[in-house]
């Protein structure tokens, strides 16, 4: 204060009273943003949280606060300071939060998650900012967690999954209520991965005419090969068996009688030995075409040939959706133990929403389910948050 009016003094020889006066409350008010941000980050560093301090702040500061608690791997504060914010905080926050820092250190943000989620949807269950806090890729990074069991990238034991159930089961209740639809595409996009999986072992050894166990590709040269033969087969004995001359009669539709009438006026005075020597002939014709054209071994290796096309299809594609999804998966990955680790992957959240006591087959709000533990937090917040006792969901603010 000395050192202000001391800079005030000497310059007041070249400044008028005002501005020495607007100059002043400017030092003032610079100074004193500066002491509250010094303040909030010295709170950070001891994992210190003053109510005050998180109510009033700017939402910058507030912002800035939780994500130095989490930067410096103080989860347990972070949760903290999110819980105590009132609700005119949080919605003040919504615009810049930035939930995308929270979803890449799934587990260890999991319960920062949860507080967050919890917040708002409490305070506004049918205006949840789905768009801000993504509650798909919540789930798609649950599960690329979960799918690290089977790798052991993360411990495979009953108690490390008991400790995060109950926190995973409040995500899946809210993900639940705030989009009813996403049991039934997980269930539908799980099976999915199974058709997938068991369409790539569908590509094994055929049957041939030759009673055989081949590679698709070797088995349709030897029936086309086959099919060849016989259509050789086909031109010779059409050769043999010709019904007419072997110098084609050219008739003109000028001059004479029609090609028509001239071919109705010989075929009707056809006698019975002719008649029968046509039928034989045709007959013979008919026994070596019938083979060629009804060849089954052909026809089922190409309806396999067509089965394989469409389920690769189906496999690059799903294998590509789930990359997408999930960018961590190397491209040149083996298929099938991947979609394999999703699929089972898949099963466990499933279980867990199936776990949880919203109805899967319903599509009715768990607003009435949903409950905050307000015991400890600002009676601001706990005021403004009208809810019923019955508790489900709890957040604890201790």
């Amino acid at each position: 204060m000395n050192n202000l009016s001391h800079l005030s003094h000497d310059d007041a020889s070249d400044t008028s009273p005002s501005d020495t006066l607007q100059s002043t409350r400017s030092s003032r008010s610079k100074v004193h943003d500066e002491n509250k941000l010094n303040r909030l980050a010295g709170e950070a560093g001891r994992g210190l949280h003053r109510r005050s301090s998180a109510q009033d702040a700017s939402p910058g500061l507030i912002l800035r606060k939780i994500t130095t608690l989490f930067e410096n791997r103080h989860f347990e504060d972070c949760e903290n300071t999110i819980k105590k914010l009132t609700p005119a905080a949080l919605k003040s926050i919504q615009p810049l939060l930035k939930v995308d820092v929270f979803l890449s250190a799934i587990p260890e943000s999991l319960g920062i998650l949860e507080v967050i989620y919890g917040r708002y949807f409490l305070i506004d269950p049918d205006g949840f900012p789905s768009k801000i806090l993504k509650p798909d890729k919540l789930l798609m990074k649950i599960i690329h967690w979960i799918s690290g069991f089977d790798d052991g990238i993360v411990p495979n034991n009953s108690s490390y999954e008991e400790d995060k159930l109950p926190t995973l089961r409040n995500l899946v209740r809210i993900t639940s209520s705030v989009s009813p639809t996403t049991y039934h595409k997980l269930c539908a996009r799980q099976k999915i991965l199974d058709k997938c999986v068991e369409g790539l072992g569908r590509h094994g050894l055929v049957d041939t005419s030759e009673s055989k166990l081949l590679n698709l590709h070797d088995a349709l040269k030897i029936e086309f090969s086959t099919m060849i033969n016989q259509l050789r087969g086909i031109v010779q004995k059409l050769e043999e068996l010709s019904l007419v001359q072997r110098t084609p009669v050219m008739r003109s539709v000028v001059e004479g009688p029609a090609p028509t009438n001239a071919s109705h006026q010989r075929l009707v005075q056809l006698n019975l030995p002719e008649v029968q020597e046509r039928l034989i002939k045709n007959k013979s014709l008919l026994n070596v075409v019938q083979p060629a054209m009804s060849n089954s071994y052909l026809q089922n290796l190409l309806q396999i040939l067509d089965q394989r096309i469409q389920i690769d299809k189906e496999v690059l594609f799903h294998f590509t959706e789930l990359r997408k999804d999930i960018p961590d998966i190397p491209a040149n990955s083996n298929i099938a133990p991947v979609l394999q680790k999703y699929s089972r992957a898949f099963l466990r959240v499933i279980k867990i929403f199936e776990e949880t006591d919203v109805n899967p087959e319903c599509n009715g709000s768990v607003a009435d389910d949903v409950t905050l533990n307000v015991s400890s937090c600002s009676s601001e917040s706990a005021g403004k948050l009208s809810l019923p006792i019955h508790a489900v969901y709890y957040i604890k603010c201790s």
